[in-house]
């Protein structure tokens, strides 16, 4: 349950960052999939290495322990690895500029809200208050 808890406050964490640098919050995948991906590694490699080392057939607890252990090492990895992808993403030189959605609206960058009007040569989003000259 903790693991479940974890891996949803990453992905709304990269989210987050992502949207943050005027990038999609699908960027926020990326977390929940190095994780999990991570996680599989470790537990193979855990279990070959247990199985290399192992004297006797049948595994006993402190085995499966191990085993563990070195999953959710190998997916903190993971989860570091995906924060490092996010953080060093460049951020969109688009980003400031509010964006003609397909009905002609014109859609906030910062929190999407089609709720804008100009003012002059400025573009002010009413729902969040972003500021930005007429493109």
């Amino acid at each position: 349950m903790i693991e479940i808890l974890v891996v949803i406050g990453l992905a709304s964490k990269l989210s987050a960052m992502a949207k943050a640098k005027g990038r999609s919050g699908l960027w926020g995948g990326l977390g929940p999939l190095f994780w999990f991906a991570g996680e599989f590694m470790g537990a193979c490699c855990g279990g070959v290495g247990v199985g290399l080392t192992s004297t006797s057939v049948e595994m006993t607890g402190g085995e499966n322990v191990m085993i563990y252990i070195l999953a959710l090492l190998c997916a903190g990895v993971g989860a570091g690895l995906a924060w490092a992808v996010v953080h060093f993403l460049p951020a969109d030189e688009n980003a400031d500029t509010f964006v003609a959605g397909p009905m002609g609206d014109v859609n906030c960058p910062s929190c999407g809200s089609v709720q804008t009007e100009m003012m002059g040569d400025v573009i002010v989003c009413n729902a969040c208050g972003m500021q930005s000259p007429k493109a």
